[in-house]
């Protein structure tokens, strides 16, 4: 895996962000082919757990 730049952003800044259809389909697709790790998703994004399984779930429907 390459190496990433993390961004500390405010409560403020997360609470205000919104991911494209298309960004959730590729982060899921790239979860499904085990490019990457939720985790590591997470961590890069600085977005809940709860967030990309709610993506995986509704992209899956």
């Amino acid at each position: 895996m390459g190496t990433q730049t993390k961004q500390i952003m405010s409560v403020e800044q997360r609470r205000r962000r919104h991911f494209s259809d298309s960004f959730k389909q590729s982060k899921v697709h790239e979860i499904e082919a085990g490019l990457t790790r939720i985790c590591d998703l997470c961590k890069t994004y600085q977005c809940t757990t709860n967030t990309v399984y709610r993506w995986i779930q509704n992209l899956a429907a």
